[in-house]
């Protein structure tokens, strides 16, 4: 359901230059940065080599396992809201330790490769969800 990819290229050429995936994408933002330039869409860098991506083929999949799981993210408002595979939105420390612990409880389809790339999330300042 996860995939990572080390270039461009190769996902290009491994799905036929699709870009209908949502990214998880580390949050490279110093710690210290306000909650509404975190989720400015200007400071957005999209297609990095160390994010996590789910293809259009496994969103469903993705939703069923990991929807509730994700529900408590920031929004560009900034409120709480619930999880939307069509938004942009951000994931803070608390919020990334409170998703490894769902995680690590409930074992969801393919858990060991997101809890992974969500332990590496805890030396950056969270991640943010991109989607479709």
């Amino acid at each position: 359901m996860f995939v990572k990819f080390n270039s461009k290229d190769e996902r290009r050429r491994l799905y036929d230059n699709s870009t209908a995936f949502i990214e998880l994408q580390y949050c490279k933002m110093p710690k210290k940065t306000t909650v509404k330039k975190i989720l400015s869409t200007r400071n957005a860098k999209y297609w990095e080599n160390d994010s996590l991506y789910i293809h259009l083929d496994n969103i469903d999949l993705f939703v069923k396992y990991y929807g509730k799981i994700l529900n408590d993210c920031t929004y560009d408002n900034p409120e709480k809201r619930l999880f939307d595979i069509n938004g942009y939105h951000y994931y803070n420390e608390n919020d990334v330790e409170k998703i490894i612990n769902k995680i690590t409880e409930e074992k969801p389809k393919d858990y060991d490769k997101f809890l992974k790339w969500l332990e590496v999330s805890k030396s950056y300042n969270g991640f943010y969800f991109v989607g479709i």
